[in-house]
Parts: structure tokens; C-alpha cells; sequence
């Protein structure tokens, strides 16, 4: 058997990880071409009827109002996976993680900017407790922690067909390449450093019909191939996490249709054909502590019309019922979903 030097070694993983990434690209243009055409097409809102809006039970305050702008966070990668040391898992998991909430239109600060931070997180990891006092470097902290990664080879037996009319259809027999890996995202609340949110994020690549078993040389592109898949497949449920938020300050209708204008723009990352969800604010107070919380309950969903500005658009709510339930101060998010073309390719 002739051997292939390691530096030029190119695993069918690795090639089937390239295949996967521009599908990936293309299920987001298909998505955003998709998205884009739902957008509302030559609008005027001077040729819509301004109505009356009742106020929310919870108004936002002077400083929310400023402006909504990207959330900014700092990735920080935490301790390789103790079973796959050495080929730098914890790393892939950051710097994917990295590209899929930058691409997803969060600030991702350069966590080399951020050194005391991350100094601060891990006291509270081994403390429990702790807070931030350093420079204002970002709005949250994610630490991406590794579980048990791995890898396998299964062997698939040869088999063959027959058709109605007999003719037959032989499958050689072939191999299956898999990669495992199990991680969590912890993200941290700035500057309290509270733990908000853990998301969980099982990735697995699979690559069929290879003519060799897997071998140790393949098993770090099968075991990264895995992590980036199992981050990518979470992107809508960490983008949400993240998303800018703003608040309603107007309604004009045409009909059954509504348009509402909110404070979000191109500074926060809008685009016409995107969708937003829009949600009341609840008051509750608890009849012991008499302490007052506030709970956001969607109430309607539209999409950024083709009027977006620097910080305000018109977002497009079709549902009369729902745009009826809408009050003056309710807050806007953007909200992220994943294709189901980006669902097949991650799965």
C-alpha cells in the first residue's frame, strides 16, 4: 500500500465537510432569497391611515430608547474534550461559533481585547459567584464547553437488486465513516456575570460509500467535522438569544394589513423580507415580596418592509387580529429560523 505524506492527506471528511459548507451558503441565499421576496414592494406609509396606539403596561425606559444597536459578545474557548485531546476541538467549537453569530449579523468582539474578562469568568466558574469591572468590552460572555467526542467506522455489506423486470443493481460493499461531539454553550450575563443560558449542541457527520475503513489519521477531521455541524444546526436558537430588539412607536393600516414603525434599523442589522416578532411586557408582582418582574409574550409576527433606515423600519404585520393586540412600546426582535435545506445538510 503506497503511502500519501500526512501534509498533503485530504480525507473524504474533510472533502465531505467542504461539500456541506457550500450548501450551507446556499441554503442561507436560497433563505434570504426566499425572505426577501415577502417583503413589502413600493410602500409609501404616507398612503397608509396613522391609527391610534393604546400604550404598553410596561413602557420602556429613556435609556433603552437611545437606540437600538448590535449585541455585542466575546467567545472564549474552555478545556479540550477529555476524550479527544489534541486536535483542538474546544478551538473549532469557538471559532465556529464565532462565524455563525457573526454571520448572523452579532458584534463578535476579538477575545484577545478582552483578556480580564475572561480572567473574571473563570473565578466565577471556580467560585460560583463574581462580577465584571473591567472596560466595557461586550454585552455577554460565551464559553463553549466540551464533552465526549468521537469517531467510528462501520462496514456495510455488499448487496444487490432486482427490478420487476430482472435486471439487477449490485452495491459493492463500502464503508461509513462517523463523527461524534457533544458540547455546551454557557453564556454569561455582563457585568453581573450570571449564567442566563446553557444550549446544548450535539453534533454528528456521517460520510457513506468510501471504499477504506476510517483510521486514526481520519478520526480529528470526522471528530471537527462534527462539531462544526452540531453549532451550525444550533444557529437560529443561539441567534435568538442574541437578537437586537427595539420598541413600536407607530401604526398605519390599508385594509386588513398593518404596518408598524420600530426602532431597528440597519445599525442593528434589519433587512427588507427578514421577520420580527413583536411582544408585550407583562407585569407581575409576587403578593409576598411585592417584587415586580416584567414577562414578554409575543402577541404578533411580520417582516421588514423595504423601508428600513439607519435606525427605524416599517415592519408589515398581515394578521388584523394580531397587529389589533400591538401597544405603543412593545418590543420588536429580530428573529432567526433555520432552512430546511440548512436542516438536512446538519443533520
Amino acid at each position: 500500500m503506497r503511502l500519501i505524506p500526512l501534509h498533503k492527506r485530504h480525507s473524504l471528511a474533510q472533502h465531505a465537510l467542504r461539500r456541506s459548507r457550500r450548501l450551507l451558503l446556499l441554503a442561507g441565499a436560497v433563505a434570504g432569497l426566499l425572505g426577501g421576496c415577502l417583503a413589502t414592494t413600493s410602500l409609501n406609509p404616507g398612503e397608509w391611515q396613522q391609527v391610534p396606539l393604546p400604550e404598553s403596561e410596561a413602557k420602556p425606559t429613556a435609556s433603552a430608547l437611545g437606540g437600538a444597536r448590535r449585541t455585542r459578545v466575546v467567545v472564549f474557548p474552555t478545556t479540550e474534550s477529555a476524550t479527544a485531546r489534541g486536535i483542538g476541538l474546544h478551538l473549532v467549537a469557538a471559532s465556529t461559533l464565532e462565524s455563525v453569530l457573526g454571520k448572523g449579523g452579532v458584534e463578535v468582539v476579538d477575545r484577545t481585547l478582552a483578556t480580564k474578562l475572561d480572567e473574571e469568568l473563570k473565578l466565577v466558574e471556580v467560585r460560583g459567584s463574581g462580577s465584571y469591572g473591567g472596560p466595557d468590552v461586550a454585552d455577554f460572555a460565551l464559553k463553549v464547553v466540551m464533552g465526549h467526542a468521537g469517531w467510528a467506522n462501520r462496514f456495510v455489506e455488499a448487496s444487490e437488486f432486482k427490478d420487476k423486470k430482472g435486471q439487477i443493481t449490485r452495491t459493492p460493499a463500502s464503508h461509513t465513516h462517523e463523527g461524534s461531539s457533544k458540547m455546551t454553550v454557557r453564556i454569561y450575563e455582563i457585568p453581573s456575570l450570571r449564567l442566563v443560558q446553557e444550549v446544548g449542541a450535539d453534533g454528528a457527520f456521517k460520510s457513506e460509500g468510501n471504499k477504506a475503513a476510517a483510521n486514526a489519521n481520519d478520526a480529528g477531521a470526522l471528530m471537527r467535522a462534527a462539531t462544526e455541524r452540531g453549532l451550525v444546526a444550533r444557529r437560529a436558537d443561539l441567534l435568538n438569544e442574541f437578537a437586537a430588539k427595539g420598541y413600536v412607536t407607530e401604526r398605519r393600516t390599508k385594509g386588513d394589513d398593518s404596518i408598524f414603525r420600530v426602532m431597528l434599523g440597519k445599525a442593528s442589522g434589519a433587512k427588507a423580507g427578514d421577520e420580527v416578532k413583536i411582544f408585550a411586557r407583562k407585569r407581575n408582582e409576587n403578593p409576598i415580596t411585592k417584587q415586580v418582574t416584567f414577562d414578554e409574550v409575543m402577541v404578533a409576527s411580520g417582516r421588514f418592509t423595504e423601508m428600513v433606515g439607519d435606525s427605524e423600519s416599517w415592519v408589515r404585520v398581515s394578521d388584523a387580529r394580531a397587529a389589533g393586540g400591538v401597544r405603543l412600546g412593545d418590543v420588536a426582535k429580530m428573529a432567526h429560523s433555520i432552512s430546511f435545506l440548512e436542516r438536512v445538510m446538519t443533520r
